[in-house]
């Protein structure tokens, strides 16, 4: 491999052999992460080719082609507009919990306004990476947020990430299983948001082996793929203030359901949010 264009065809062709998909484009990201270029530099500036560690190069992509996940390998995901730091045991933000992003600044923007000297209090609740967490304090500014999570390796990371993006003044860290803060928790907050595991069980093993590489317990969610759920429409009510709102992801196929469950919890006034799919992705409740 003497020069990039060389780099980049090996790398494509051992990954193409071991089944991987969008090889051009994880070939390329590697080295965009090596070097420290654009993917256009790559095709444009062959003498990038000498700063090029090609050791470290293949043993990137010896990695990739065992099915670990790219954002592992780089040690970080994109998530909007921003990158967190991720890592083994630490859940990958998803592109379709951009969604929730979404509805939840939609619930609240018309209210932001007249909380400027009482802000917004979230619990985001198994905060993983802390992208939710984070992206909300980002663009709700008046909005502090109690990020609940019991990995420590999660936790260390939504951290730093916090830390990163500038808003770890907002954002209280605490280390506990969510469904046991909310038996316990007597606090009364303006909303709760959350991406809980919602994956029946057995599907698990069926799932693409990057999946299988992520730590289970932000994946498991039960016989059904309801359970964590039905945590949330039990007990989000009593901790929530008038008005406010429960609002989490959910998977494919599910909408039914958990419409019935919110609707044997005693909730009146919910709905559901659909992805680029048109999967209802997002569920929505109001006190």
């Amino acid at each position: 491999m003497n020069s990039l264009h060389q780099a980049i065809s090996w790398g494509i062709e051992v990954l193409e052999q071991r089944g991987n998909k969008n090889t051009r484009s994880e070939v390329e990201q590697i080295l965009m992460h090596l070097l420290g270029c654009q993917r256009i530099d790559l095709y444009l500036q062959e003498e990038l080719s000498d700063r090029l560690d090609r050791q470290v190069f293949e043993q990137l992509i010896s990695q990739r082609a065992k099915r670990i996940p790219l954002q592992y390998l780089l040690g970080e995901s994109h998530f909007l507009s921003w990158q967190f730091k991720v890592g083994p045991g630490v859940f990958i933000p998803r592109p379709e919990t951009e969604i929730l992003i979404q509805q939840t600044v939609d619930s609240f923007e018309d209210r932001v306004g007249a909380y400027r000297h009482t802000p917004l209090h979230f619990l985001d609740l198994g905060t993983g990476s802390g992208n939710v967490a984070i992206a909300l304090t980002k663009l709700l500014s008046y909005c502090r947020i109690s990020a609940i999570e019991i990995s420590p390796v999660a936790l260390t990371a939504a951290k730093e990430n916090a830390r990163r993006h500038g808003v770890e003044n907002r954002i209280e860290f605490i280390q506990e299983d969510w469904s046991q803060f909310l038996n316990r928790s007597s606090d009364r907050v303006d909303g709760i948001v959350a991406n809980p595991p919602y994956i029946p069980s057995d599907e698990i093993p069926r799932l693409d082996l990057e999946v299988q590489m992520e730590p289970r317990q932000a994946l498991d969610g039960g016989v059904d793929g309801l359970d964590w759920i039905r945590i949330l429409l039990k007990e989000a009510k009593r901790i929530l203030k008038e008005n406010g709102y429960l609002i989490f992801e959910m998977g494919e196929g599910q909408a039914t359901q958990v419409r019935q469950m919110a609707q044997a919890e005693g909730w009146r006034q919910y709905g559901t949010a659909r992805d680029l799919r048109g999967i209802e992705r997002v569920f929505w409740a109001r006190k």
